[in-house]
């Protein structure tokens, strides 16, 4: 019998913890200098605290954009679902995230809501 000495890399993002691919969360080389070459391949779309680190995952890097420069937000749309139509919605064509707006009467002010 012998011993193979194998070696883990999980890269895990900052913010949210995501993994670089979730079918493989975990992959197994020979050395880690021969993983992080992987890793710069997998993870190439993640933004890299320094040359052997990535920090952080494609979805995070477009939220902090977002909060750094503003949203790109679609128009207002009534949902098909929802039987409210005083109800709105739009949703961020950048990063995802999606505002709701309420112009119910019993609302004296409308505001956005996340």
């Amino acid at each position: 019998m012998s011993l193979t000495t194998r070696t883990y890399l999980v890269v895990t993002c900052s913010l949210c913890g995501a993994t670089s691919d979730p079918r493989e969360p975990e992959i197994c080389l020979p050395d880690t200098d021969e993983g992080r070459d992987l890793l710069s391949l997998l993870c190439s779309d993640w933004t890299w605290s320094d040359p052997i680190t990535p920090h952080l995952c494609p979805d995070c890097i477009k939220a902090t954009d977002c909060e750094r420069n503003g949203h790109y937000w679609s128009a207002w749309k009534a949902p098909a679902y929802d039987s409210c139509t005083c109800v709105r919605y739009r949703h961020c064509e950048h990063c995802g995230a999606t505002e709701r707006l309420c112009h119910c009467p019993a609302n004296d002010t409308p505001a956005p809501s996340a």
